[in-house]
């Protein structure tokens, strides 16, 4: 026996073929199909988190939407509760000619200094009661006009976009620097984004003075799968309003 073979034989070794079973490897069959379901897993996972991102963007912008909403419709009651009726107008206020805007008439119960061209700090007109008129006429800086003379008045517009969905409203005792050189003027703001329409103001029939009315904004959700690339239910919100009544106008 040779020293070789005696080394094998104390330590118990024994030689394998290269073509036993402890070599086997994965077959076609086997590798195509843990690779389907590697690839059905990775799509499902793609799927969830686009899901995800979507249903988060769209309830950001539906919260936005109803803020949005909710604060047009304070701005719109606010408005509307302080207008006033002159020169015999049965209203308040007046539905632009194609229905996408509003102006309300307003005391104009401010005045300012020449040396706030700003207008940051506006200085409260306190009106004069007329006792042979029963009215009480001002001016800006709260000094009595002659009875039966203009009353003072501002005109707040609001007006809508339909090429973005926006809502503006031009206050006429906040104006904004622009142009060049610059100057102070009213300039709209933009108060309410991705409406449906512009309100429409509807008086209450039920109310024989003709001071209720009935106003609603809408926007358009934006929930929406995968397969549908639009937008989604139109979301509405309504508000009533008491106005000034008839017997005010001067």
């Amino acid at each position: 026996m040779t020293p070789a073979a005696t080394i094998k034989s104390e330590v118990g070794l024994t030689l394998v073929p290269a073509h036993g079973r402890g070599c086997r490897a994965f077959t076609l069959m086997e590798l195509m199909v843990a690779t389907s379901m590697t690839a059905v897993l990775l799509v499902c996972v793609l799927c969830g988190v686009v899901s995800l991102q979507h249903s988060y963007a769209s309830t950001e912008e539906y919260s936005a939407g109803q803020a949005d909403q909710s604060r047009l419709l304070d701005m719109l009651a606010l408005d509307l509760r302080r207008g006033i009726q002159t020169n015999g107008n049965t209203t308040c206020y007046t539905m632009d000619p194609d229905g996408q805007g509003l102006k309300i008439t307003v005391p104009d119960l401010y005045s300012f200094n020449t040396s706030d061209p700003q207008h940051l700090f506006p200085i409260m007109a306190v009106p004069v009661y007329d006792a042979t008129t029963g009215t009480a006429y001002y001016n800006g800086s709260g000094t009595k006009v002659a009875a039966g003379g203009p009353y003072p008045t501002q005109v707040i517009a609001y007006r809508f976009n339909s090429g973005d969905g926006s809502i503006t409203r031009t206050d006429p005792w906040a104006p904004m620097l622009t142009g060049s050189p610059g100057k102070y003027v009213a300039t709209p703001t933009v108060v309410a984004t991705n409406m449906e329409a512009f309100p429409t103001i509807t008086p209450d029939a039920s109310d024989i003075s003709g001071n209720t009315v009935h106003y609603g904004v809408s926007f358009r959700s934006t929930f929406r799968s995968l397969t549908n690339a639009g937008n989604g239910t139109e979301i509405s919100l309504h508000n009533v309003t008491f106005i000034r009544s008839k017997n005010l106008a001067h």
